[in-house]
């Protein structure tokens, strides 16, 4: 006869546990059915993090996204493509304001020959300036100080989309003027009938 010692065995205390921790994760892992059919978020148990809205997914892309770039970032790349194509290296410079004097000084060369015009409108053009409506100049007295909000600031948000040319036309000031039925309209607008 063999007898069963009245000790637990550590085999059987094993198993009972994995069961029971299997059990445990069926019972948290499963969504609250009637929350999410009457289009609320299932109760929130410690270790499980709920999934990010939409709105929290574009918010943390703009934040933390490698392939998103600053404006400071776009005009810090705009103003080496114009040294380049003044050529001026910027790493031949030990300081910013040396490389702004070295090219304002290519720019002041290229004016004392005839034909100025059409050389600084090619390089606005080959730079993409001109779609941005700024000029070479803009750009060369934009990197005195990069991280200021200049024209060539706003150009570059109004090309990202960061300002809306809507918001642009709502700060300008609109007189108005009262109509015959006692309604507000822009003084330059014909009455409405």
């Amino acid at each position: 006869m063999t007898s069963i010692s009245s000790s637990p065995n550590s085999a059987l205390l094993i198993l009972q546990a994995q069961s029971s921790a299997a059990a445990d994760k069926t019972k948290t892992a499963a969504p609250d059915l009637v929350a999410t059919a009457n289009g609320q978020a299932p109760v929130q148990k410690a270790g499980i993090s709920p999934q990010p809205t939409q709105a929290e997914s574009k918010i943390s892309d703009a934040l933390f996204s490698v392939n998103n770039r600053s404006i400071t970032q776009m005009k810090l790349d705009l103003i080496d493509r114009t040294g380049e194509a003044l050529g001026i290296k910027k790493d031949d410079y030990a300081s910013t304001d040396d490389f702004v004097a070295a090219m304002k000084k290519v720019v002041t060369n290229i004016k004392a020959h005839e034909g100025w015009e059409q050389v600084i409108a090619k390089i606005e053009k080959d730079l993409g300036l001109d779609k941005l409506g700024v000029s070479l100049e803009d750009v060369i007295n934009s990197a005195r100080d990069p991280e200021k909000d200049d024209k060539v600031t706003e150009a570059l948000k109004k090309q990202a989309g960061m300002i809306d040319e809507k918001e642009d036309d709502a700060d300008k000031a609109v007189l108005l003027k009262k109509n015959e039925d006692g309604t507000y309209a822009p003084a330059d607008a014909a009455p409405q009938n």
